[in-house]
């Protein structure tokens, strides 16, 4: 058979059984299906669009033009699958192809999972990573040594609402969850935690454009008293080193802690073994339209927690684990409370 009888419907049919990276394995593999000029922007594509109806011809035909057989098979199947929601979570931004946006669309329909575990025990002299998936699943996290520990999702969250549910499943009193930029291979660039500043100067070394105008670049809650801790990653006077010459300052990028209107933790001091499984749910809601991080507990909303976020983001959970603390986190996609 030849490939140039293949039409757009029959690609649409073979790709709604493989994931976005197989259609640009074929993409690279081929060049019947591989790319031509490269994805249009947003913009140009709005623009081919208008063209092509005053020309009197489909979509189809001009998009076809302009990019690969792959890149149109997945903007159909996108336009075609896309409920409101997901296209709120996904919105059109110049500089990011079809095939990466049916990736990010086939990601938000997956359960959440801590694909990324950096840190390292305090007492192991090889540094190693002492954090662990926990009951078989990438979605449960725990640690038993004492140490500083992060861990994250690769899912990206560009735009519209997302929520997810956070229990904790062990003990300590020092574990956050909230949200974090995106960034790939932690622990190759030496990034083990948020809580270390030297930590920051690394995380900070990845800005792009892709983390929007804000400069709240993390920010967490912690399950045990409900502060709010955040950074922007970058060096600043701190107020508490000034001495006696103002106009020298030391500079550090620790965390910023803030209180917030509804603050209230998960933690319990008086917790027991038996109890673990039935502690609190902190549900935590991005809304990257209004740029709120809000907290929810058991369902019922706490408040907006920080405001100003921009840009991309993952969910993520910092622990430093103490002396005879077993911490351990669950996570999962839920859907906004009524």
């Amino acid at each position: 058979m030849s490939l140039e009888t293949l039409d757009i419907d029959i690609l649409m049919g073979i790709a709604s059984y493989t994931e976005a990276e197989d259609l640009v394995s074929l993409a690279l593999s081929c060049k019947h299906f591989g790319s031509k000029q490269g994805a249009l922007s947003d913009r140009d594509y709005r623009k081919s669009r208008r063209d092509a109806k005053r020309q009197k011809k489909s979509d189809h035909s001009v998009a076809q033009c302009d990019w690969s057989l792959m890149e149109e098979v997945a903007r159909c199947t996108m336009e075609k699958e896309m409920t409101a929601i997901e296209r709120s979570c996904l919105p059109l931004r110049d500089g990011y192809s079809w095939l990466q946006r049916l990736h990010e669309l086939n990601m938000l329909r997956k359960p959440l999972e801590f694909d990324q575990l950096v840190g390292y025990g305090e007492s192991s002299w090889t540094m190693e990573t002492k954090i662990y998936h926990h009951r078989n699943t990438k979605a449960e996290v725990s640690t038993y040594e004492r140490g500083y520990y992060l861990a994250l999702s690769d899912h990206v969250m560009r735009g519209g609402k997302h929520f997810a549910n956070f229990t904790s499943t062990g003990f300590g009193s020092y574990v956050r969850v909230g949200v974090m930029r995106p960034i790939k291979n932690c622990e190759q660039k030496g990034i083990m935690n948020l809580s270390l500043t030297g930590s920051h100067d690394r995380l900070f070394r990845h800005k792009n454009d892709s983390w929007g105008d804000g400069v709240v670049n993390m920010c967490t809650y912690n399950l045990h008293d409900g502060i709010c801790q955040w950074s922007d990653w970058d060096r600043h006077p701190h107020p508490e080193y000034y001495g006696h010459s103002e106009s020298n300052p030391k500079m550090c990028n620790d965390n910023f802690t803030s209180r917030w209107d509804g603050m209230e933790g998960l933690g319990r001091d008086d917790i027991t073994f038996e109890e673990r499984d039935r502690l609190d749910i902190a549900g935590l809601l991005l809304d990257l339209d209004e740029g709120t991080l809000s907290v929810y507990k058991n369902g019922t909303l706490l408040g907006v927690m920080k405001t100003g976020l921009d840009g991309v983001y993952c969910w993520c959970i910092d622990i430093y684990c103490g002396y005879d603390d077993s911490p351990g986190v669950k996570i999962e996609r839920g859907t906004i409370p009524a």
